[in-house]
């Protein structure tokens, strides 16, 4: 696993081995920042279910302006940490250790808020209807209170023969979708 542009081109990421995470291959990575393009640039980022970081450092890496990482998993958080440095990209990106499903409140007494999110959650969150459904109660918050703010980009990636994700998740409009094998990456946006 490795960035693949930007200023930390080239630089090898850790990955834990034996633990529940998931890390985004290379080349679903590549694919999602051809799509998104220049529009990570000065942009302030939320990688929820970040693993080991390596969709928000490759965002770091090509320009975005922060990344707040949020993830619950103490080892994983371990990887965050050793990545951003291996990266030199530490000094823009910010750990929260905290139950993803917590982080709207949390995120609203700030007053944080970011233009662009990744959304990674481990696929059987998808695939129970139960905790399918508190994820999109947390992505219609994070429109709702102003925490996603224009263009409000979201990525979700899942696993495609589960996932039925509605075209609309409250604010959010569904506006690209792509397939590599069985890993799938759906985009929605604040429409103008």
């Amino acid at each position: 696993m490795r960035v693949i542009a930007g200023t930390a081109k080239g630089r090898r990421l850790s990955c834990p081995r034996g633990l529940e995470i998931r890390p985004a291959r290379d080349r679903v990575k590549e694919s999602l920042f051809s799509i998104l393009g220049e529009i990570v640039i000065d942009r302030p980022v939320l990688d929820l279910f970040a693993g080991t970081g390596a969709v928000g450092i490759e965002a770091l890496s090509r320009g975005a302006q922060s990344c707040l990482f949020i993830e619950n998993n103490t080892s994983a958080i371990t990887y965050i940490n050793r990545n951003l440095r291996t990266a030199g990209l530490e000094s823009r990106g910010r750990i929260l250790k905290m139950d993803v499903f917590r982080v709207l409140s949390y995120l609203v007494k700030k007053g944080e808020y970011f233009e662009l999110s990744f959304v990674d959650p481990p696929y059987k969150i998808i695939e129970n209807a139960k905790d399918k459904k508190r994820l999109l109660q947390l992505l219609e918050g994070l429109a709702e209170h102003d925490i996603l703010r224009y263009p409000g980009i979201v990525v979700i990636e899942y696993r495609a023969k589960w996932a039925e994700i509605p075209d609309n998740i409250g604010k959010l409009v569904r506006f690209d979708e792509r397939g590599y094998d069985a890993t799938h990456l759906g985009f929605w946006h604040l429409p103008d």
